[in-house]
């Protein structure tokens, strides 16, 4: 016993030094906003820690806490002595900043320092990263919120009046107009009890090299709405790895500085160097773009911990921000289970600078806030061999039905006033303005169709216009999955102003199995086609260009149809149409319509003889999308987004004439593909390559050969040739090869204008070889190849989320016209940006 009582005592002071617990907050003292990864050493060992993404930090120590010193880059360095920590278990630090800048400087002679430890780091990538160095699995709480920023108003000091006027804490005892004072008073105040919006979501991820991966959300809460409609936002606006050569900010992509060959583009340099409870050493390394060097950059601060000279912090934000949005991203990564380091925490503030709320001179710019907490990670688990499919994201049934006992488990703190103001407030809104039905189109709007109630309306019958119709306006509508989920039967009527006609048609579609993309559906048209034209099906982007070429068509054909076709998912990554249509097409012009393949003995009879008033055909074909490795994010309601792949795309048409007794057209073989692939590098911008081929056999109807995509106008089109004529050329066979590059702001930007540089090479080569009557008026193939080369500034003017800009074209080459100024084309460029 007496033994036993000795060794109690021996080992007490050990158990008592274990309690030398100290947690605290560190926050901007002008903004209150939490800071990240703050440098904190306590003690003559010099042991440190930084404080998380919330600006949290915690000490444990076997030794009473005798100091604290705090630095962080951009602020005053500040010591809190131990007689200001003793007795207390939880400290509220605040910062302030610095009004000394970081200047680049020389490093002479030798290497830059910082060089070596950023040499070790990009030698240590691939074990790092655990996107290439294990299979792993976790769960992901995340966090949505937004806000206006407050922080540029006066501040108000409620507990002082001055005849009823609230004096503003400005630097002096300044007062402003009652109503002006009211006002900031009233925003501050809506602005402390609750949120603009916030939104929840758990998921659990499943990962295996090289590139399986499978992100499945169980739970999604959202004020004011139950349709879980956003429920991967907060994941998606940042990469989750720093390891990889390009770092995704949103929609855009940006030189890593740790990246091969970074310290030619980035100037690096050591701010600080402080140690871990482990005693490691961690590396302050502040980073930006070298000056005279022009890429898509970033700028910033890594935390490099001598461990495996791994990232243990990361903060970042774009060197150039947009007029539209700003982000800043924040990494925090650990050392799990001894063997890799692991993100655990992910954070992305934005604010959308054009998107504001005045009070008289005064303005509060919207912000957003998206925080992710990583947790319950496994390394190298076994995954079953059905865990991984195009749908790499996706959400189990009734993901908002949670209750808050669910919650709890994975929340790192539970609900602030704020934010249960914020849910109860809201969800009350919702409730009473059925916001579920109004904004559950902005999903569905993806797919081209906007629901009300049970009926959705097709978004591309509205309103169009091209050349033979003028102006068209129309309606289109099916039924939803509100009245089947397996079927839907609708139609549409549309009118041309300029050919004073109706249009109409229907349309019969059941879905035996979503997963697959499985469709069977039945058409009627009595409708018009444009003439000489193909189109590849799910190549059209929704805010691309290509589909402006319709606006500049001529030969426009009326035609009455039925159609049947069947359409799924073949081998993951093909996309297919089986189809089989029935036409009659009739000719409104013999001087450009005739049957294909006459002997050349009928010349000098007249052409009206052998043209018949309709072409009557039939054809079966199949049409696919190839996208290797591509992936899908499948909605709560069932429908599949893409995502995109890095590999080229192949689309392709394979089409039949197969005579019935009826038809007046001789059996034909037709075949069109597309190969399409974009070639990112932060370096030098964008790449595309487009190159495009079809094939026409001997007997296939002229009406149904191939003009040339030209399209010599006033707006640019994409992947056609913007100096060739509309209707110049006509030919059976084609290949046409279309690069642009695009440096984006690389080659010239100021603070307020960002203008892009684009530049273009066309070229094509096609031939007319089937024998027969020619109409002399006509022009047909290119085989001396065209060529065509031209420049877009584009964004020369900036609204909201679409740019304007200008773009000139030059023809040249055998095809070149006599007539200097006729080989320029002059447009108007349209372009697209959610950054």
């Amino acid at each position: 016993m007496k033994r036993l009582i000795a060794i109690v005592l021996w080992l007490l002071p050990l158990f008592a030094s274990g309690q030398n617990y100290l947690k605290g907050k560190i926050t901007d003292k002008s903004t209150g906003e939490a800071l990240a990864f703050v440098n904190i050493v306590y003690n003559n060992r010099q042991q440190g820690t930084t404080t998380d993404l919330d600006g949290i930090f915690s000490i444990e120590s076997r030794e009473p806490i005798r100091y604290l010193i705090i630095s962080y880059i951009g602020y005053i360095k500040d010591t809190i002595p131990g007689s200001e920590i003793a007795g207390k278990n939880f400290l509220n630090i605040t910062l302030e900043t610095s009004a000394e800048t970081l200047d680049e400087v020389t490093v002479l002679p030798g290497i830059n320092p910082a060089h070596r430890i950023i040499e070790l780091v990009i030698g240590n990538r691939d074990i790092n990263n655990p996107e290439k160095s294990t299979a792993f699995s976790y769960t992901s709480y995340n966090k949505l919120y937004a806000t206006f920023d407050i922080t540029s108003l006066p501040v108000v000091d409620t507990s002082t009046r001055l005849a009823d006027t609230l004096i503003l804490k400005t630097g002096a005892a300044d007062t402003l107009p009652d109503s002006t004072v009211n006002s900031l008073y009233q925003a501050k105040q809506i602005a402390d009890s609750l949120f603009f919006f916030l939104m929840e979501s758990v998921s659990e991820r499943k990962f295996s090299p090289p590139d399986h991966n499978k992100e499945v959300v169980i739970a999604n809460r959202m004020s004011g709405l139950k349709n879980p409609l956003f429920f991967m936002l907060a994941t998606q606006m940042q990469s989750f790895s720093f390891y990889t050569d390009l770092i995704s900010v949103y929609d855009k992509k940006y030189l890593s500085p740790v990246s091969r060959g970074s310290t030619d583009k980035y100037f690096f340099q050591i701010e600080d160097t402080i140690f871990t409870e482990n005693l490691d050493t961690v590396f302050v390394i502040s980073f930006r773009p070298r000056k005279g060097k022009n890429f898509e950059g970033l700028k910033g601060v890594l935390y490099i911990n001598s461990n495996r000279y791994a990232i243990q912090n990361v903060l970042a934000e774009p060197c150039q921000q947009s007029d539209v949005i700003n982000i800043s991203i924040q990494q925090k990564y650990e050392f799990i289970g001894k063997k890799q380091w692991f993100p655990v925490q992910l954070n992305t503030n934005f604010s959308f600078p054009t998107m504001t709320v005045s009070i008289d001179n005064f303005s509060m710019p919207l912000l957003g806030i998206g925080k992710s907490y990583i947790s319950n990670i496994v390394l190298d688990p076994e995954f079953d061999k059905d865990s991984f499919d195009h749908i790499v994201i996706s959400s189990e049934k009734n993901i908002n039905n949670k209750p808050e006992e669910f919650w709890n488990k994975y929340r790192p703190d539970s609900l602030d006033f704020r934010e249960k103001n914020t849910y109860h407030l809201l969800d009350s809104i919702g409730d009473a303005e059925n916001l579920d039905e109004k904004v559950a189109f902005l999903e569905v709007l993806a797919t081209g169709h906007i629901p009300l109630g049970f009926i959705s309306f097709d978004l591309n019958r509205i309103m169009w216009y091209n050349r033979y119709e003028g102006y068209r306006l129309g309606l289109g509508i099916k039924t939803n999955d509100k009245v089947l989920s397996w079927a839907s039967v609708g139609g549409y009527g549309a009118y041309g102003f300029r050919d004073k006609t109706f249009k109409y048609g229907g349309q019969l579609e059941f879905f035996p199995h979503k997963a697959s993309a499985l469709l069977i559906g039945f058409y009627y048209a009595k409708d018009v086609a444009i003439a000489d034209y193909y189109r590849f099906p799910w190549s059209n982007s929704f805010i691309g260009t290509e589909a402006y070429n319709d606006l500049l068509v001529t030969e426009i054909d009326p035609i009455e149809s039925y159609s049947a076709c069947i359409e799924f998912r073949m081998l993951r990554y093909l996309k297919t149409r089986i189809y089989f249509s029935h036409t009659d097409k009739t000719i409104l012009s013999d001087q450009r319509y005739f049957w294909g393949g006459f002997p050349q003995d009928t010349y000098g009879i007249p052409i009206t003889d052998f043209v018949p008033d309709i072409l009557t055909y039939t054809e079966a074909g199949v049409s696919g999308k190839l996208a290797l490795k591509e992936t899908f994010l499948q909605t709560p309601r069932g429908n599949t987004l893409s995502l995109g792949t890095n590999y080229p795309v192949l689309w392709f048409n394979l089409g039949v004439g197969i005579p019935l007794p009826h038809d007046n057209v001789s059996s034909y073989l037709k075949f069109q593909a597309r190969i399409s692939k974009k070639i990112t590098t932060a370096r030098f911008g964008e790449t595309s390559v487009t190159i495009t081929g079809g094939w026409a056999s001997e007997h296939t109807p002229y009406s149904l050969l191939y003009k040339g995509p030209g399209t010599a106008g006033w707006l640019d089109v994409a992947n056609t040739f913007n100096t060739m004529g509309v209707n110049e050329f006509i030919s059976n066979r084609f290949v046409h090869l279309f690069l642009k590059h695009d440096f984006g702001s690389l080659l010239f930007r100021t603070k307020k204008w960002r203008p892009e540089i684009v530049l273009l090479t066309n070229l094509g080569w096609s031939d007319y070889t089937i024998t027969g009557f020619l109409d002399p008026g006509t022009v047909h193939g290119y085989n001396k190849m065209y060529y065509e080369s031209g420049l877009q500034i584009n964004y020369m003017l900036r609204a909201m989320f679409i740019g304007y800009g200008f773009g000139v074209y030059y023809r040249y080459g055998a095809y070149y016209l006599p007539e200097t100024i006729d080989n320029f084309a002059f447009k108007l460029t349209l372009t697209y940006s959610f950054e």
